[in-house]
């Protein structure tokens, strides 16, 4: 399958892959709580290990075809859900700061 989520199983309209997701998040832990940082790159690895299917993604940021298809709501919700556990406040922020990634996925999905 092709673009399609392996989380919730719907299209990926926003298609950018596990890799382009997790550096931008990563540049704002990085600037926002370092010491989170390594736990952060563990948790991703973990969640991707878990949700790689034989489904493909091309990026549309990079231009490189994966074989982890996550859609962007799903990857920061299960980061949301991970930032909770280590710090309420950074992921308050978190939701602030990715707002409009979060925001632009939920019209497309409406």
């Amino acid at each position: 399958m092709r673009n399609v989520c392996a989380v919730c199983n719907e299209p990926i309209f926003l298609r950018t892959c596990p890799l382009c997701l997790t550096d931008k998040i990563e540049s704002w832990l990085e600037r926002e709580k370092l010491s989170l940082a390594k736990d952060f790159r563990t948790e991703v690895r973990q969640f991707l290990d878990k949700v790689k299917r034989y489904n493909t993604l091309r990026c549309d940021r990079c231009r490189i075809e994966t074989e982890t298809a996550v859609c962007p709501m799903c990857f920061n919700q299960r980061i949301f859900a991970w930032l909770t556990k280590k710090d309420k406040a950074l992921a308050a922020d978190f939701v602030r700061a990715f707002k409009t990634d979060l925001q632009d996925t939920k019209e497309l999905y409406a």
